[in-house]
């Protein structure tokens, strides 16, 4: 093998192997159990979800949709993830394959989505630090939107860091 040729090879193998070990951290198991001290995220695919002068998540953004039977609005367990662990696995779940593109992560306490009323379904699919927020009003609308009013003003939001 030429040398340029195996300096190619090692780069590909070094960027692949260094992809998986950051990622690893992300495939740790969890307790089906959401405890009320972690940290939630929900990956924001439009700026108009954004509160830019609170620095908080509208709670449109958490409007829940019907799967099932059920109203449910997805989410992420992300408490022990550091910036590039979120946002590779922002990348993992949310952009590749797909035509979406996150703008923000809105992150904040599970207690403030339990105190509201709700609850989590950690059903760790299609990742295993995958849950969905349930227990939301089935019978009316407005209840639905009362219930991420009274939690999303807990989430903050950090904006796509430059070169993610």
């Amino acid at each position: 093998m030429e040398r340029g040729s195996w300096m190619k090879w090692l780069r590909a193998f070094f960027r692949h192997w260094a992809r998986r070990s950051q990622t690893s951290s992300l495939l740790r198991s969890l307790p089906v159990e959401v405890d009320p001290a972690e940290e939630i995220s929900s990956f924001v695919r439009y700026d108009g979800h954004l509160n830019h002068r609170t620095g908080t998540v509208k709670h449109e953004h958490f409007k829940p949709r019907e799967v099932r039977g059920r109203f449910e609005s997805s989410v992420y367990r992300t408490s022990g993830l550091t910036l590039a662990d979120n946002w590779a696995l922002i990348r993992v779940v949310f952009e590749e394959g797909r035509n979406n593109t996150a703008k923000a992560r809105a992150y904040g306490p599970a207690d403030a989505i339990l105190n509201a009323g709700l609850s989590f379904d950690a059903d760790g699919q299609p990742h295993p630090r995958h849950a969905n927020i349930v227990g939301w009003d089935s019978s009316e609308k407005h209840l639905r939107k009362q219930q991420a009013m009274n939690f999303a003003s807990a989430f903050r939001f950090e904006e796509r860091p430059i070169g993610t």
